[in-house]
């Protein structure tokens, strides 16, 4: 017999399971053809690049440096949808 707390724990797991599953059956894989796909992959890229670079600098960011990142990451993004946007 399960007690009170494991037969809630196995209950929010079930409960995790079913909702996962009817989610994902729900989905259509992601298309290279879909703009906010491709924004996103490339803010992802675009962000693991600058943490590269950062862990290879040995100063504190400055203003001048947050304001690159910024338009580091968002300027890649809004090419890289906009792009998929009019050619997918």
């Amino acid at each position: 017999m399960y007690k009170a707390g494991e037969r809630n724990r196995a209950q929010k797991i079930r409960m995790s399971t079913n909702l996962l599953h009817q989610v994902s059956s729900n989905r259509s894989p992601p298309q290279w053809t879909n703009p906010t796909y491709v924004a996103t992959v490339v803010g992802v890229i675009a962000t693991g690049a600058l943490v590269f670079y950062s862990s290879l600098t040995q100063s504190g960011p400055t203003v001048d440096e947050v304001i690159f990142v910024i338009l580091a990451i968002t300027i890649p993004v809004t090419i890289a949808y906009e792009v998929a946007r009019r050619f997918g």
